[in-house]
Parts: C-alpha cells; sequence; structure tokens
C-alpha cells in the first residue's frame, strides 16, 4: 500500500476499534499529512531522525510545545498501528521524547528566576559558555543530571536538532533541542576547537582540566549561579 492508503487503514482502525471522533480523526489526517510532506520518503521506511526533523520544523515555525506533542502523538500512534500490522518491524517514534516545555531547577521557580539563572554565566569565556549551554540544555529537556553529564559530542545533533540519550537500563531515547541550547552549545564547541563537532566520542561538557564532569559538580554550578541570580 501507498502512503495514502496506509494512513486511510489507520483512521479506519482509529474510528472502529478506538472509537474517536471526527474532529480527532480529521486532526490525525491533517497531521499525518503534514508528517508525510516534510519527510518526503515511504512513511515505513522512516527513521527516528526523520520524526525528530519533523518536530524541529514544527517548532521552528513557532508552533506550541503541547501542539507538536499532539502531532508526535499522532505519528507514534500511526507507527505503532504499522507495527501491530506487521507492516514495519519496529516503531521509530517509540522512544522519541515528546517536547518539554521547560523544566525548573533546582526547584520551582517563577519564569523571572528561571530566566535570571539561565543568563548569570558570562558568555564571553569558555567556561560561562559551557555553563550556559548545561543550564539550557537541561532546561529545555528535561534530562536527569546524570544523563546531561555523561553525554559525548556524538550524541547531540545541532543541525536535525536533537540529543541521543542513554538513561536507566541503558535505555536509548531521542529528545528534541530548541533554539536556544542549540545556538549556545554551536558557540561553546567553537569555542572549544571543535566547531565541526570533531571527535564524537569526547564528552560534550568538560571540566578545565577537559575531564567529564560529575552530578556533584553540576549542582556546584548550579548553587553558585543562583545565589549569583539571588534565587
Amino acid at each position: 500500500m501507498d502512503d495514502k492508503a496506509l494512513i486511510e487503514s489507520f483512521l479506519n482502525y482509529a474510528y472502529a476499534e478506538r472509537g474517536l471522533s471526527q474532529n480527532t480523526l480529521l486532526a490525525y489526517r491533517r497531521n499525518l499529512a503534514q508528517y508525510s510532506g516534510i519527510i518526503r520518503k515511504p512513511l515505513p521506511s522512516a527513521s527516528d531522525e526523520d520524526i525528530i526533523m519533523y518536530l524541529t520544523v514544527m517548532k521552528r515555525k513557532g508552533m506550541k510545545t503541547a501542539s507538536v506533542s499532539q502531532k508526535l502523538t499522532t505519528v507514534r500512534l500511526f507507527y505503532k498501528f504499522l507495527e501491530m500490522e506487521k507492516i514495519i518491524t519496529e516503531n521509530p517514534a517509540g522512544e522519541t521524547e515528546s517536547p518539554k516545555a521547560g523544566m525548573r531547577l533546582p526547584a520551582v521557580q517563577s519564569e523571572k528566576e528561571m530566566s535570571s539563572l539561565l543568563s548569570a554565566p558570562e558568555k564571553d569565556t569558555l567556561r560561562g559558555l559551557r555553563d550556559m549551554a548545561m543550564l539550557e540544555l537541561l532546561y529545555a529537556t528535561g534530562m536527569r543530571v546524570s544523563e546531561l553529564v555523561n553525554l559525548r559530542v556524538g550524541d547531540i545533533d545541532l543541525r536535525l536538532g536533537y540529543v541521543k540519550v542513554l538513561g536507566k537500563g541503558s535505555k536509548e531515547r531521542l529528545i528534541p533541542v530548541g533554539d536556544s541550547a542549540a545556538s549556545i552549545i554551536t558557540l561553546y564547541l567553537k569555542e572549544r576547537g571543535l566547531p565541526d563537532g570533531g571527535d564524537g566520542e569526547s564528552w560534550l561538557f568538560v571540566t578545565r582540566r577537559g575531564g567529564r564532569f560529575t552530578r556533584q559538580g553540576f549542582w556546584k554550578i548550579i548553587r553558585q549561579y543562583g545565589k549569583q541570580a539571588g534565587i
């Protein structure tokens, strides 16, 4: 079946088996047509990178995080249907996380306080760029601190706008990265002498001695900038 036929089969299933409303089905149809037009390849052959690219395009068009998450839900359900029908062997959207509106660190803070915290590091130094990049990435993705400090340069794709995270149980997942975090990380890597990424196995964020950060080291930075921002 071609893509249009697959989408129709999915919508028929969603109507007959899941009892979804006509408005929901129309939204699913629009989302999948939009997704198909952006990735420009047969839908069963799409990869997780194609899905991340689609989400990134939506974010760059100014779409709200909640709306982007709804579109990911549509894509995920569609591929779950294809997997159930044995058209594909694995759901490419299964490990893709919904983009987050932003997490508040280290506790629930106001928007003004978070803005002060994120802007506290000095952008004209390598250390300041590193610290700002770490804070922006953690705020944008909601990943764990242990996941943040274990990132390698090859885990982040700044062109497509996603980061690959290895979480508990060695389970790998992909998380969209917003433009703000991506731009700061780009500046940081350039300042480090890695404008093209360099060795993908290098730690993404390194200490002044070139080693890997610890969780304790990161929280020390959080406390420092928290005091500086008056939090």
